[in-house]
């Protein structure tokens, strides 16, 4: 649906999707926009709409149109996505939760699944690093400070 061009410095999304739904919440018809993925991988940070700048411009948007959504970085992106890449799932969760924390958004949706139970080593691994994530974990009821 989208256009991009991956290039440093250079912001461009083109979506009808976010578009469609900015238009909706403006004439009042909806409340609840979406569930934006991220990703942590490294290629993510240069690939049109799923960089972090594009996701935190688009929550923005949003939050200032007053309209709810949330952050989640997907069921099994990490699984799938840190075989290829080498990295930990531990790692690439680690980077999704500051991803949403940048974009300073403070809901983080969960799934029932492993990549859950990463999620909250991950929560635990950052609060002992000295960093404190401050999200609310969607789903669970429980809040992360």
């Amino acid at each position: 649906m989208g256009s991009q061009v991956g290039r440093p410095g250079v912001l461009t999304q083109c979506s009808l999707e976010e578009a469609t739904e900015l238009k909706l919440g403006m004439l009042g018809h909806t409340c609840y926009a979406e569930t934006i993925s991220v990703y942590g991988t490294e290629p993510v940070f240069t690939d049109g709409d799923d960089t972090p700048w594009s996701k935190g411009f688009l929550a923005s948007s949003y939050a200032s149109r007053g309209l709810k959504m949330r952050f989640t970085s997907g069921s099994g992106s990490e699984v799938q996505m840190g075989y290829a890449e080498g990295k930990s799932m531990l790692y690439l969760e680690a980077r999704c939760i500051y991803i949403t924390k940048a974009a300073a958004y403070r809901v983080c949706k969960t799934v029932p699944s492993a990549a859950s139970a990463c999620r909250l080593r991950c929560f635990r691994h950052s609060r002992g690093a000295g960093g404190k994530p401050d999200l609310f974990v969607a789903g669970s009821g429980v809040r992360l400070q």
